[in-house]
């Protein structure tokens, strides 16, 4: 019996709050969000308007802005064997680079090392090659 008071005196309770906290919410006006400005200044909650014409020089500059700006080069990640004593080298070299300011990762020597081969001529590529065989 005194378990079933309890329960309803809880039950009572819980309807008081929820009936307090309505009236509060219903006392307090309901304010719109504040008004948020997007990248082209336009407000979100604005009712939308009419897009504004940009001006020919205005576009003209935002075309060179793109045309000038260089495309990204797609890196693509390889594994290769090399031996310790070539290993070694490129240790070697990247502590030159650090020597003269310059830190480098081994892939930077790798590329450089490319570029020097590319530059080379036939004789002196197949030469570069066989003396490491």
């Amino acid at each position: 019996m005194a378990t079933l008071r309890k329960q309803r005196a809880k039950t009572n309770t819980d309807a008081a709050k929820e009936a307090k906290t309505s009236k509060v919410a219903a006392a307090k006006p309901h304010k719109p969000p504040a008004p948020v400005k997007t990248s082209q200044g336009i407000q979100k909650n604005e009712k939308s308007r009419k897009p504004v014409r940009r001006s020919q020089s205005e576009e003209k500059t935002d075309e060179t802005r793109k045309a000038a700006k260089p495309k990204k080069i797609k890196l693509v990640r390889d594994s290769y064997s090399i031996p310790e004593s070539e290993q070694k080298q490129i240790a070697e070299l990247k502590q030159r680079c650090i020597n003269h300011g310059r830190r480098v990762k081994k892939s930077y020597l790798l590329r450089a090392g490319i570029q020097v081969l590319a530059l080379m001529d036939d004789s002196e590529l197949l030469a570069a090659v066989e003396h490491i065989k």
